[in-house]
């Protein structure tokens, strides 16, 4: 299939952050978030994300809720994260590479094609996706945050 059947077939559209995207589950039950805003998420949300040759990366951005990126199909992808702290990695979800990736909340992610006309995966957050919890990259906030990083990052920052 390709990047615009499956488009077409998953009913994505674009993405802030680039790539594609669908919601796909959001819990009717929800949890109790004092700490933010609005007080109470749903349980659990879903979606489809795709990257393909006319979107092939994601911008850097971070949200409180962990996150578990399942791989579902098409070309190679490559995760960046960067914890609190500064540590940054990469990881690659594909054929032959990892098939799942979890990425706590609080770190900063981005991710690529590398290879293929699109890269698809699904994603499960739990509290769920609020987009009061999401934050897009600030360049001049991470050149602050992590100097040493800031080269390998620059192609993820708007």
């Amino acid at each position: 299939m390709s990047a615009e059947e499956t488009i077409k077939k998953l009913d994505l559209i674009r993405h802030e952050e680039g790539g594609w995207f669908k919601e796909t589950y959001r819990s009717p039950e929800e949890i109790d978030c004092p700490d933010r805003e609005g007080g109470k998420r749903s349980l659990l949300t879903t979606i489809h994300y795709m990257l393909d040759q006319e979107r092939p990366h994601g911008l850097l951005h971070r949200n409180k809720s962990p996150i578990i990126h399942f791989y579902e199909g098409g070309g190679l992808l490559r995760y960046v994260t960067v914890s609190p702290e500064g540590e940054l990695s990469e990881t690659l979800l594909g054929e032959g590479h990892e098939r799942q990736l979890t990425v706590p909340g609080g770190f900063w992610k981005a991710s690529e094609l590398l290879s293929g006309d699109y890269g698809l995966v699904g994603e499960a957050v739990s509290p769920g996706f609020d987009y009061r919890d999401w934050e897009i990259a600030n360049r001049d906030e991470i050149a602050k945050l992590y100097p040493e990083h800031i080269e390998a990052l620059k192609p993820f920052l708007p």
